[in-house]
């Protein structure tokens, strides 16, 4: 009797599902990657850029008040400017310019007080340089205080009488000079007495 052979074949189960659940996980993964990551900072803007002018940036100090000679006032500003100096900071102490209330006298050089600082303003010009007045420093008669130290001063006891020296000042150069500094360093304990430095002194100041 003839025996009849059976093969059974397995079928394997397809790796598609698989595959195609993988890609689904990595898509999303990095679909919400961004999501996880912190926010980029934003673009910094763009410097600004300052167009060259033909103002000369160059300065220095002077203390040209200090000299006798006329001639030693001419020969500093020919040598600033020829090294490229083209402002200059210049002092006109109070207590120098206006010793008294009232007169105007270099009681020093015994001669009125504006004809030194006339020739320091008109060799200024001269030379192109460009004056930055500094003023400050009151005499006795306006501050009630001890003597201003060297390095130091006292604030005035009365704004109107430093308004009043500003403004005698700023009339007699008029169109000579164009800029003035209203006290020096007021950020400085030292230019206040030795007493914290007072904004709002400093402003009453500039008022």
């Amino acid at each position: 009797m003839a025996t009849r052979s059976q093969t059974i074949v397995t079928r394997r189960p397809s790796l598609w599902p698989i595959v195609f659940a993988l890609g689904l996980l990595v898509t999303a993964a990095f679909v919400g990657l961004p999501l996880l990551a912190p926010p980029l900072a934003p673009e910094p803007a763009p410097l600004r850029t300052i167009p060259h002018t033909d103002v000369n940036p160059y300065g220095a100090n002077f203390f040209l008040h200090r000299e006798v000679e006329p001639w030693k006032v001419e020969k500093t500003l020919a040598l600033a400017r020829e090294a490229g100096i083209g402002w200059g900071k210049q002092h006109f102490p109070w207590e120098t310019v206006e010793p008294r209330k009232g007169v105007f006298l270099n009681e020093s050089l015994s001669r009125p007080a504006w004809e030194k600082l006339d020739e320091i303003v008109a060799a200024a010009n001269r030379h192109g340089i460009r004056l930055i007045v500094r003023l400050d420093r009151p005499p006795a008669w306006a501050r009630s205080e001890r003597p201003n130290p060297p390095e130091g001063q006292h604030p005035p006891t009365s704004v109107r009488e430093y308004g009043d020296f500003v403004y005698a000042v700023v009339s007699r150069y008029r169109g000579s000079v164009q800029h003035y500094q209203i006290w020096n360093e007021p950020n400085l304990a030292r230019v206040w007495g030795g007493r914290p430095p007072s904004a709002d002194e400093y402003v009453e100041l500039l008022k």
